[in-house]
């Protein structure tokens, strides 16, 4: 299954090194996933945020309890290695919004 998961570019390298620690979310939908990393790195006060799209096996995700304005979150129990990552997505612009 394809998943997204939204984060700062800080923490890019150790993602696209490591992969995603056990418990991570992730999302169904870019759109989402992109808010919550404008979100992130607007609080952190960091330079950009990313998008990163992961082919992960569907009995490795699981649904999460959704926060006020998101919807579908999943987490990832084990987490997943570099090899799940299949793009990254740089462009995310300052504002975004979830479709």
């Amino acid at each position: 299954m394809i998943a997204f998961h939204g984060t700062t570019i800080d923490c890019l390298a150790s993602i696209e090194r490591d992969g995603l620690w056990p418990n991570s979310f992730v999302s169904r939908s870019r759109a989402l996933a992109g808010q919550y990393a404008w979100l992130r790195a607007m609080t952190l006060g960091a330079d950009a945020a990313v998008v990163i799209e992961l082919d992960v096996p569907r009995a490795a995700v699981v649904d999460a309890e959704s926060w006020w304005w998101a919807s579908e979150q999943l987490t990832l129990p084990v987490g997943c290695p570099p090899s799940c990552i299949v793009s990254v997505d740089r462009s995310i612009p300052r504002q975004s919004s979830v479709d």
